[in-house]
């Protein structure tokens, strides 16, 4: 979350990755489940899975989009409506033009990059609006709903 600039990533990177491409130490025991603790396994294993979804939700990012989008470790560009519409001066409204017009800014820098833009929340508007990363929703809101609709099944 808060991602504002390529050197807010840089840091992800370092943190994430062992050398060369980082600083993450190895650690110990704890990372036994890597076959073999050799930095090759860890690579393949490890560091080739990651999915890095930097979040827009301030001004300073949103005028930094390019930079964050071409990042070498940026899968795919995010963004957080609810923050970033405060941050925009305009609260809570996340489906305002403000956040509207950022978030296709945010969007356009993705695909200049050639990379895509993950969103959550509604799947087939959201696919509608030709969206293909999409997050149907968070775990604990969706087992939260199913939780309502059992509930209000076995009172009716």
């Amino acid at each position: 979350p808060t991602v504002q600039s390529a050197a807010d990533l840089d840091k992800v990177r370092d943190a994430i990755y062992m050398p060369p491409r980082g600083q993450r130490r190895p650690g110990s025991r704890g990372n036994a489940w890597v076959s073999g603790l050799h930095l090759e396994a860890w690579q393949r294993d490890v560091e080739d899975h990651f999915i890095i979804l930097p979040q827009i939700e301030t001004q300073r990012g949103l005028d930094n989009r390019a930079e964050i989008a071409g990042h070498e470790i940026t899968t795919a560009m995010a963004h957080g409506p609810y923050d970033l519409s405060y941050d925009l001066g305009v609260g809570g409204a996340m489906s305002g033009p403000e956040v509207s017009a950022a978030n296709k800014q945010i969007q356009a820098a993705a695909h200049a990059a050639g990379k895509k833009m993950w969103v959550i929340g509604d799947g087939p508007a959201l696919r509608a609006q030709g969206y293909t990363f999409i997050c149907l929703g968070a775990p604990m809101g969706i087992l939260g709903n199913a939780l309502k609709g059992m509930v209000s099944r076995t009172v009716a």
